[in-house]
């Protein structure tokens, strides 16, 4: 097994060390490590990470985006470079992500089962190394695995390593090439906590640039309706490890297992717990697929016909994964009316097109980055904050985002009815 990254270099020996602490997870996991790095990079690094193997760039990201960013085409022509045979399993990982609960092994079974398929991994936050609890975090991901003949299926799209989307166009460019994409959901990628390097707005704006110009065919509404739904499907996710530790009720033969929809809930249910004061995931369905939006950040309480009423947001949402709401069974649903939906990310993307399935009447999105205006998703115009200033025209605001809620729901209370506010 070959493992490939780029270590992040700084001046701060707090971040040389963390990073060194994670990829000492994936050696012992039995991995080769490769490191794509520029020359001056390499010089710096290599006396401290003696066990990796440093491939020097020819090029980087350094011109557009100011630091020498590795292009994920070259770490993968890296990767194919230095596999030892087609058949090895091989990853892209993050150079500061702890790899735990999990073995080549267990890896293998699902390769050995299906050789086209991508294994990817989204991480849990951290608070220290030695935390082994976490957060998880839904919209990026950090690990994935795969073997070194589908290599070539992935071109030079210009993406790099630690920039906004990579991870998402991997997985676009993995389906639509006919492989398998699955999701190991147990918990076994780790990230210490740090300052976000990078902004949604940032991503958005990238996203809408690019469609502009035309320089890139996959920013369009299909490449974000496509890795939306695949992100979110839920039967793209297994849970891997051993039945004496993860235990489902209808198993399957085999040390190792996949499990359906109703199993991976319940296992959610039960690893994470859940109140009526928590948060939930939501649902919704299209045809026999389940697909999950974000988290519900309301207190709830169950009727006794089965529907849930929402009661008053909760100003600091806890977060998590505990349990699963289906959007149709939702007090509120047939009494939307005429919405807005907030902001223009890709939790709200999923949310848009979860509103088309159903019928309900979407006005537009909204979102303060000005760039964003006049840009259209699914047929959805996006529109600038000030046309939630005509309230006459809407019923309610759907607020769909993985990040700043608390932020986002003090910034439209100040223009929106409460009332109208709705936090997912």
């Amino acid at each position: 097994m070959i493992l490939a990254t780029s270590i992040m270099m700084s001046e701060d020996e707090r971040e040389i060390s963390k990073q060194k602490s994670a990829i000492k997870t994936w050696i012992d996991m039995g991995a080769n490590v490769i490191s794509c790095n520029v020359k001056e990079e390499i010089d710096k690094l290599k006396p401290v990470f003696d066990e990796v193997t440093f491939v020097e760039l020819t090029r980087s990201g350094r011109k557009s985006m100011g630091k020498p960013f590795s292009f994920i085409y070259d770490i993968l022509q890296a990767l194919k470079n230095h596999a030892s045979q087609t058949q090895e399993l091989c990853g892209i990982i993050n150079s500061d992500i702890f790899l735990r609960n999990i073995s080549y092994g267990e890896l293998m079974l699902y390769f050995y089962k299906r050789k086209d398929t991508v294994l990817t991994l989204h991480r849990y936050d951290i608070e220290c190394e030695d935390d082994t609890i976490g957060k998880y975090y839904f919209s990026g991901m950090d690990v994935f695995f795969f073997m070194a003949e589908y290599i070539d299926i992935f071109p030079d799209k210009g993406f790099m390593l630690g920039r906004p989307e990579w991870d998402h166009w991997f997985l676009y460019e993995a389906s639509h090439a006919g492989m398998q994409v699955l999701e190991i959901k147990n918990q076994c990628a780790f990230h210490i906590k740090h300052m976000q390097r990078w902004t949604p707005k940032e991503s958005n704006r990238m996203v809408m640039d690019k469609a502009k110009t035309g320089s890139n065919s996959l920013f369009d509404e299909r490449f974000y309706y496509d890795t939306n739904a695949l992100m979110s499907d839920l039967s793209k996710r297994v849970l891997l490890g051993s039945l004496d530790t993860v235990t489902v009720t209808k198993k399957t033969d085999g040390y190792y297992y996949d499990a359906d929809i109703k199993d991976l809930m319940e296992w959610e249910k039960d690893k994470y717990g859940y109140s009526s004061e928590g948060t939930a995931g939501l649902l919704y369905f299209k045809g026999d697929q389940a697909y999950r939006i974000c988290e519900l950040h309301r207190k709830e309480i169950i009727l006794s016909e089965g529907n849930i009423l929402l009661k008053e947001f909760i100003e600091k949402p806890k977060g998590g994964i505990l349990k699963y709401i289906d959007f149709r069974d939702m007090d509120f649903f047939k009494e939307l009316g005429h919405v807005y939906v907030y902001p223009a990310g890709r939790a709200a993307r999923l949310l848009v097109d979860c509103l088309n399935t159903y019928g309900v009447d979407v006005l537009g999105m909204v979102d303060k980055d000005m760039a964003l205006n006049g840009n259209k998703y699914l047929g959805v115009s996006i529109y600038d904050v000030s046309v939630l200033n005509e309230k006459e025209k809407y019923d309610n605001v759907l607020v769909a985002s993985n990040l700043y809620i608390k932020e986002i729901y003090d910034e439209l209370s100040k223009i929106v009815d409460k009332q109208k506010l709705i936090i997912l």
